[in-house]
This record gives C-alpha cells, sequence and structure tokens, in this order.
C-alpha cells in the first residue's frame, strides 16, 4: 500500500544530505549514488539551468511489514525511470519510521538534452500514483484504492466554507503551516503552536499528532487535516526549510561557512552553532570568537526577521474572542 507525496528544492544538496543520513538502501539512477552531488551539478550546468528548481522530490512510503527495504528501494529506482527518463536520479530508502519509504531525488536537467522536468500538480500526482500502483502490484503489494489529499476537507467542513463562515480546521491549518515555515526545530514548531496560537499538540504511536483549537475544544488528527500536516510532512519541510530573504552580508558570511564543509548547512544547524558558538563566548571572550559569533547573530536576526514577517503575514494568532460562532456547527 505505497502513498505518493511530491516536493521540489531550490537546493538540491540540502536535500541530498537530508535523504543520506538515515538511508539504509540507496541506488542511483544515470548516476552513482557517491558522487549525485557533483553529477547532479555538472549535468545543471552544462546546460546553464542551474537557478530555480534544481531537484523534484518523491516520498513514496509502504504499508507496514509488507516490504523489505531492498525490495522498496528496487521499485523506487523502476519508479524513477518511468518518472523522468534520461534524468539522473538517485533513490534512498528509510526504514527510521513505522514504515519503509524511499525518498527519490531527480534531477531537474535532462542530461541528453538540457530540458527542465516539470510536473503539472494535479495531474502528474495522480500519474504518479497510477505508476506506482502499477509496480506495487507486479510485486506483489497492495495499493490504496483512495490516496489521501494534500488537504482534507469533511462534507460539514465544505458547507461552512460556501457560507463564506470560518472553519475551526481551517484556522488550524493556517496557523501550523505558517509556524512549519519559520520553526528551525520539530519542538519549537509545537512550542510555537502553544505560545502564539494557543494550540496544542499532541503526539501517539506510529508518528500520529493532532491539534486542539483553542476555543472550540475540539482536537483533529494530522492525517484528516491532510498529508501536509502529519508528522512526518510537518518534519520533513522543517528540516529542509531553506535559507530565504538572507541579506548580501549574511548571504556571504553563510557561503563562507560552507566553504569548509561537505554538506552544507542546515537552518536547524546554523541555529545550533549560534547557541553553542554563545555558551562558548560566555567563558572566552577571544577576538576569533567574537568574530565567529557576531557573524552568526548577523544571520540570526535575518532568520528572526523572516520569522515574524511570515507569522504576521501567512497567520494571526488565534484569539478566542476573535473566533466565529460558526465554530458551533460540527465541521
Amino acid at each position: 500500500m505505497a502513498t505518493i507525496k511530491h516536493g521540489t528544492t531550490k537546493v538540491a544538496n540540502r536535500l541530498i544530505t537530508y535523504a543520506e543520513k538515515k538511508a539504509e538502501e540507496r541506488s542511483g539512477v544515470k548516476c552513482d549514488p557517491n558522487y549525485v552531488r557533483s553529477q547532479f551539478s555538472t549535468t545543471r550546468n552544462l546546460w546553464g539551468k542551474n537557478d530555480e528548481v534544481q531537484a523534484h522530490h518523491v516520498i513514496q512510503s509502504f504499508k507496514p511489514g509488507e516490504t523489505t527495504s531492498r525490495q522498496a528501494n528496487e521499485i523506487g529506482q523502476k519508479l524513477a525511470e518511468k518518472l523522468a527518463p534520461d534524468h539522473e536520479a538517485v533513490v534512498y530508502t528509510h526504514t527510521d519510521k513505522h514504515h519503509i519509504h524511499n525518498h527519490i531525488i531527480i534531477n531537474s536537467v535532462n542530461i541528453e538534452d538540457g530540458k527542465k522536468l516539470h510536473f503539472n500538480a494535479r495531474k502528474s500526482i495522480e500519474k504518479m500514483r497510477e505508476q506506482s500502483d502499477q509496480l506495487c502490484k507486479s510485486y506483489g503489494l497492495s495499493v490504496v484504492e483512495k490516496p489521501s489529499a494534500e488537504i482534507r476537507y469533511t462534507l460539514a467542513e465544505r458547507e461552512v466554507l460556501k457560507k463564506g463562515q470560518i472553519s475551526w480546521k481551517k484556522e488550524l491549518r493556517s496557523a501550523i503551516v505558517a509556524e512549519s515555515k519559520t520553526a528551525t526545530t520539530f519542538e519549537d514548531f509545537k512550542i510555537n503552536l502553544q505560545k502564539n496560537h494557543n494550540i496544542t499538540v499532541k503526539e501517539g504511536k506510529n508518528d500520529y499528532i493532532s491539534y486542539k483549537h483553542p476555543e472550540t475544544g475540539k482536537a483533529v488528527s494530522g492525517k484528516k487535516l491532510g498529508l501536509l500536516f502529519e508528522k512526518e510532512s510537518i518534519q520533513f519541510s522543517i528540516e529542509n526549510r531553506p535559507f530565504e530573504r538572507l541579506s548580501k552580508k549574511s548571504s556571504e558570511i553563510l557561503d563562507k561557512l560552507n566553504e569548509s564543509r561537505e554538506k552544507p548547512y542546515t537552518v536547524s544547524e546554523i541555529k545550533n552553532l549560534y547557541t553553542a558558538k554563545g555558551k562558548a563566548f560566555e567563558v572566552d571572550h577571544s577576538p576569533e570568537l567574537q568574530k565567529e559569533f557576531d557573524d552568526l547573530s548577523e544571520i540570526m536576526g535575518d532568520l528572526k526577521r523572516d520569522q515574524l514577517a511570515a507569522r504576521s503575514n501567512d497567520s494571526p494568532a488565534l484569539e478566542p474572542k476573535s473566533l466565529s460562532k460558526a465554530f458551533e456547527i460540527g465541521d
């Protein structure tokens, strides 16, 4: 019973770094997984298309206990070949969750003609699911008859929205999206939902997560809100959130920091480094440490401004008195 999620990234190396960390199995399609960064980059640079979307990301998840990591990886390879012929791809199979799943990363540029890969949202995701289902059936695995949507609406909620009223679930979604865009860790995400919106988050077995609305007192699982609001999706979006809207100075500092690393820093790693350097500076006021801490402070200042802007643009805090009486409807 494989399910499919699709996304893109403007920083392919960061996505590769995330996926390879916990890989039980790894394989390449038209590339060597040991040199995937350089091969992806060489192809994009060769055709002068290294900007904007650098790679597509497909997550293929399997029913618990139904397959092995090796078989799942093999299925992932075949899916990558079907989805993007003449494109380099790497398949990382994870077993750290209650279910085995593949992270399929496809280079955006065709190695033969230099054309960029484009997937047409709804039609493409349906095609991905169809091809994944066909492969799973050929291996004797089950398939999902009615795949979950990225955002799910009950009939009652649809009726509330049609009337122009406020849906308590929609407010939850808005707050969740806003905080997932600004948090640097999953723990921060939960804390900020409580602090900024008074939303209580509960977790359970098998990556279960639920959100409790502050005014209605009603709770709903991430699964019922949609794929985007499930725990694994939230964690992935936080851990792979790219640096955005950095000042020129911060960008230059970050580039210099990355020069000494094989893998670029993520937002969460920069935050951890800033905390560590701050503690070290409390006992050692050397000029070198002062410079390192000041540089990291510059980046953190940009991140803080970015967080405040995203929060104010995407979702106001949920104040109980401002909520509509439409919440009394069982949506």
